[in-house]
């Protein structure tokens, strides 16, 4: 709301009952709710504009529109009605605002009366509103101005006045061309890009956001503007209103903001408050991959969504308002790594201007954590995982249902002896192999020497896991000529429910069945060699029959909730 200060004042030399109708509108008036009023009345006799600031002047007395002549901008503060007729008034026709006619009935002066209060109220509001207008943009440390559809300004404010190096006056019904002042060679490289025309922000239907450079003379400046339409009251957009917003005052270093951005080694890219892309320099374009016209649409959240894949957790900085996380990003047939940091961008007054956002490239780093991590937890002879791997793994799967295989060859020691280690480890290398393809379901590790194990998921089925012990044995065996030594695999097989509490008792049952294995296929070996010595051999081999499967009762303590095979 605001307040109207109408002072009215009346020269009357033949209308006198005039007078006595203002009063009685007047009086009226105070019990109407017309905005916030101040109201006054005076009549005066002196041929001279009355010094009120803001009102109504009626009067039916030439001499005073005569000693107007000169005084034009006195006749600005005040409408002036002249009872009479029009022919009378010669030059001073420009003073008139209206014209009544002489001896009317007082009726229909009241109605003219009234009809001019209303025009004087709606002329005040008119005037409050473009003080409120101006005063508002005025105060605004960003430039703003109006333009109409032609392209050429209709109102600016001191901030742009200022830049540009001109009075208001002198930017009025000018094109930016005139007024910062591009010469033909500037246009022509497209250095300064001072936005798009009024019809393509009108065409856009609300507000457009972008970026420009533009001449001041506080030299190149970097501007993040926002244009809308403006609509008369038919709807039809008859201009463009703009506010352009200084992002070079984050370094305070104008254009030399453009040229870090740009020779920083890493991939950048700086955001308003809400993630919309100002700047963006060649190392994250080559990052992207992005033609020119993907980049200029480039929604910066919507393309992290599409393209990175979430490789941490994110890790938020509340003293630097930062946040950093690690993303995987696929590269042609690489994969690369990356440490994301999104660092807030605060003004002088603490608030959120925008986010500058870093690339850490870390794919030779993760590439050699990787080789390292490969090392420490690798067997160097076979590639299989070691027995720091399998005490790593088993500790993390410790409490879910698991099946164990702890393995060792048989009479490896003599073919070391007999053959060289060369030869021997070749045997454990083909091992190796075999347990990985017979178990491929399984993590499978060398835990040093001739040993072995294999951790599969959940309880295992007999009848599949003695055929895989069938599949190994035959291919073990045939890793040596025939009738040389009997080269073979004991196996201890052990299963828990998960309900197990002691980890390190878990894989000692399972070497005990293992070694009980070997000893039961030792013991028939002897006997076999005793039947052969003496004759008595019953046609079989000793090296088969130590495939039958040893017995374990159930009631040995020591292998209680067990299930144990070579």
């Amino acid at each position: 709301m605001f307040t109207l200060e109408l002072s009215v004042a009346t020269m009357l030399k033949e209308h006198v009952n005039i007078d006595e109708m203002i009063d009685d509108v007047l009086v009226g008036m105070e019990d109407v709710d017309w905005e916030h009023k101040r109201l006054s009345k005076e009549r005066t006799e002196a041929p001279a504009p009355p010094t009120y600031r803001f009102g109504l002047l009626i009067t039916d007395e030439l001499r005073f529109l005569d000693n107007l002549d000169g005084k034009v901008s006195a006749k600005n503060e005040f409408q002036l009605v002249y009872i009479g007729d029009t022919n009378n008034l010669g030059k001073n026709i420009i003073y008139a605002d209206e014209v009544w006619q002489r001896d009317l009935d007082l009726s229909i002066y009241r109605e003219l009366f009234k009809k001019s209060l209303e025009r004087l109220k709606y002329l005040w509001r008119g005037r409050f509103y473009e003080d409120a207008y101006t005063t508002t943009i005025d105060v605004l440390p960003e430039i703003a101005w109006v333009k109409g559809r032609n392209g050429k300004y209709l109102s600016v404010n001191d901030t742009f006045s200022r830049l540009s190096g001109k009075f208001k006056d002198d930017i009025i019904d000018r094109d930016y061309k005139d007024v910062w002042e591009i010469d033909a060679r500037e246009e022509a490289n497209d250095y300064y890009n001072y936005g798009e025309h009024e019809d393509d922000v009108i065409s856009a239907g609300g507000v457009k956001k972008y970026e420009e450079m533009i001449k001041t003379t506080d030299g190149v400046r970097q501007f993040s503007v926002s244009r809308t339409p403006l609509y008369n009251s038919f709807g039809y957009p008859w201009g463009t209103v703009g506010v352009g917003h200084d992002i070079s005052d984050f370094t305070g270093s104008g254009v030399e903001l453009s040229i870090l951005i740009e020779n920083m080694p890493l991939p950048l890219i700086i955001c308003d408050s809400d993630y919309g892309v100002i700047q963006m320099n060649t190392s994250f374009k080559d990052l992207t991959k992005l033609d020119t016209i993907e980049l200029a649409r480039l929604n910066y959240l919507e393309w992290k969504r599409d393209h990175l894949i979430p490789a941490t957790a994110k890790i938020i900085n509340e003293k630097s308002n930062s946040t950093r996380q690690d993303f995987k990003m696929r590269d042609g047939l690489v994969m690369r790594y990356y440490a994301l940091i999104e660092q807030e961008i605060l003004d002088h007054a603490n608030n959120l201007s925008g986010y500058y956002i870093v690339f850490l490239d870390l794919t030779t780093q993760k590439m050699y954590e990787k080789a390292i991590l490969q090392e420490a937890n690798s067997d160097s002879l076979t590639g299989l995982h070691n027995r720091k791997y399998f005490y790593d793994y088993i500790k993390q799967q410790w409490g879910t249902p698991m099946t164990l295989l702890y393995m060792d060859l048989d009479h490896f020691k003599e073919i070391n002896d007999t053959y060289g280690h060369a030869r021997g480890d070749d045997i454990l290398r083909d091992t190796a192999t075999l347990i990985t393809e017979v178990y491929s379901e399984g993590v499978v590790c060398r835990l040093g020497g001739d040993e072995f194990t294999v951790i599969l998921q959940g309880k295992q089925d007999p009848e599949i896991m003695s055929r895989k012990a069938k599949k190994l044995q035959d291919g073990v065996r045939n890793l040596l000529r025939k009738n040389s030594i009997p080269i073979s695999v004991s196996i201890g097989e052990i299963y828990t429910d998960g309900t197990r509490k002691d980890l390190d008792r878990f894989v000692q049952d399972a070497d005990k069945r293992m070694y009980t294995a070997k000893a039961q296929k030792k013991k028939l070996e002897a006997e076999n060699a005793l039947k052969l010595a003496e004759g008595e051999d019953d046609g079989k081999d000793g090296l088969a029959q130590s495939e039958e499967t040893p017995v374990i009762e159930e009631t040995d303590e020591r292998f209680k909730d067990v299930d144990i095979r070579r």
